[in-house]
């Protein structure tokens, strides 16, 4: 049937749910091949599907096209809508309007058989409600979880990517990392600053500033400080690792590090966790410029231990090797410094781990002030200066201890086995341990297992909960432990 264009109109629900009415490509085929399809209207000529071929034979200046009329119930409409756009390329916003409209009439028309062949039909029975409002808009569940996630917090945003801007996913981890950011500034706020416990303490706070401590209060520091252009913890530019320039982060770094020389004791040792970082196609040597630079300001070096992970991340760049090791610097203020010497059998494969003593002490086990067992360390060879299965076996970033707490996941967890010798070798049971960069809280678990007390700094307060659990429950685990009169073997 032809009508005339002038008594077309547009309809409520084809406003209500697209946007994009782009038609040049239509203003370049209408006059050279005519229209594919016909427009579809309703009784009142309101039109159903072709709103922007409707828009091209206006803007060409046609009077007269030809329709497809159909007799559609008023609460049927919307859907047709929806059904002859199927195949429209459409934006991320119309997207998420098609999704709002699956959902108010989920309830609704279930199990309605609509007269419309055209009407897109939901089977309740099939899969779930998510997956069936996926599948009618054309969208990956994902992608449409990302899309309300994104609309509900950062609305502004879905044009952001529908201007292709940036991709759905980018958009999401942005909105994702800024409401995290936001929950541990309301959790902070809620926190005390110290939390403190006979055999811990955690400071929520950076531990530039130890002015809480006193001098020569603590026996050993062990930590791990963010690296250098690595992950990002927070939202601030002047956060750790954030500097633009390895000496800019290697001055700030050996600043904060040297701020435990003070509440160090004379006899005490300082364990350095660090890696290295591959930028321009160079590796920078972060690690030993930042030992120099504690050297230069009095520290003094023991040992370099070279720390062999295991499942480390493949290397992503298209040069180099993937990076197996980190190193960890024993550093002390003076020669007189506290030390047992704790030695592995000659022809050892058990890995050094945690038990509690139930029973008396065998060959194979070294016991530590008759309390904490640690298995696979015995009289035999000296301890060396690379660290494999045969001294630790580990896991690079390994998330299932917090996960066993319930935590929230740290970026760069390192396994507590590396901080077993370190503790056994330069502390004994009652001495204070410090992390100063917390984290998790895996260092201040350990030196709790083995009967240290322990202090932990940590900026963040969103580790908190994790790190309770985790340090009551070493706390109990070494309460229970047995007597010393069970062991036959005693440091």
């Amino acid at each position: 049937m032809e009508v005339k264009i002038e008594e077309l109109k547009v309809s409520k629900h084809h406003q209500e749910i697209y946007t994009t009415n782009d038609i040049d490509d239509l203003l370049g085929d209408i006059p050279k091949f005519g229209l594919h399809e016909k427009i579809v209207v309703n009784k009142s000529y309101e039109i159903i599907s072709g709103y922007r071929r409707y828009l091209a034979l206006k803007t060409l200046g046609r009077k007269t096209v030809d329709v497809v009329i159909k007799d559609v119930a008023p609460e049927d409409e919307r859907a047709i809508v929806l059904s002859f756009n199927k195949q429209r390329k459409k934006t991320c916003r119309e997207l998420l309007n098609e999704a709002k409209y699956f959902k108010s009439i989920w309830g609704q028309k279930r199990g309605r058989k609509s007269a419309n062949d055209n009407v897109i039909q939901l089977n309740p029975e099939s899969v779930d409600t998510r997956k069936k409002i996926a599948d009618a808009t054309g969208i990956k569940p994902t992608n449409l979880t990302k899309l309300e996630y994104i609309d509900r917090l950062k609305p502004e945003l879905i044009d952001h990517i529908d201007k292709g801007n940036a991709s759905i996913n980018q958009v999401y981890h942005s909105v994702l990392k800024s409401e995290q950011s936001k929950e541990n500034r309301d959790i902070a706020a809620q926190l005390p600053q110290i939390i403190s416990d006979p055999s811990y303490k955690i400071y929520n706070k950076s531990s530039h500033d130890l002015s809480d401590l006193e001098d020569e209060s603590v026996q050993m520091v062990f930590t791990s400080p963010p690296y250098w252009g690595k992950r990002r913890y927070t939202n601030d530019d002047n956060e750790l690792g954030a500097e633009e320039t390895k000496e800019e982060y290697v001055e700030k770094l050996v600043n904060h590090l040297f701020a435990c020389h003070r509440v160090l004791k004379s006899n005490g040792s300082l364990f350095l966790n660090i890696g290295d970082t591959h930028k321009n196609k160079t590796l920078h040597s972060i690690p030993h410029r930042v030992l120099f630079g504690l050297e230069d300001k009095g520290f003094m070096l023991v040992n370099t231990i070279v720390w062999k992970k295991k499942n480390n991340l493949p290397h992503t760049k298209d040069y180099g090797l993937t990076p197996s090791y980190e190193f960890i610097f024993h550093l002390v203020k003076s020669k007189d410094f506290f030390y047992k010497e704790i030695l592995m059998p000659i022809n050892n494969i058990k890995p050094a781990s945690v038990q509690i003593c139930t029973r008396k002490n065998g060959r194979d086990n070294f016991s530590d002030f008759g309390k904490v067992i640690i298995s696979g360390l015995k009289d035999g060879k000296k301890i060396e200066d690379y660290w494999t299965r045969d001294i630790v076996t580990t896991a690079t970033a390994n998330q299932a201890i917090i996960k066993k707490y319930d935590g929230v996941e740290h970026p760069a967890p390192f396994p507590k086995e590396i901080t077993i010798l370190p503790i056994l070798q330069t502390t004994k049971p009652g001495d204070v341990v410090l992390d100063l960069f917390a984290g998790s809280g895996t260092t201040s678990e350990a030196a709790l297992l083995l009967g240290r007390k322990t202090i932990a700094y940590e900026l963040n307060p969103i580790h908190n909960e994790t790190q309770v659990k985790r340090y009551n429950k070493a706390i109990e685990q070494y309460k229970e432990v047995s007597q010393p009169s069970q062991i036959s073997q005693a440091a």
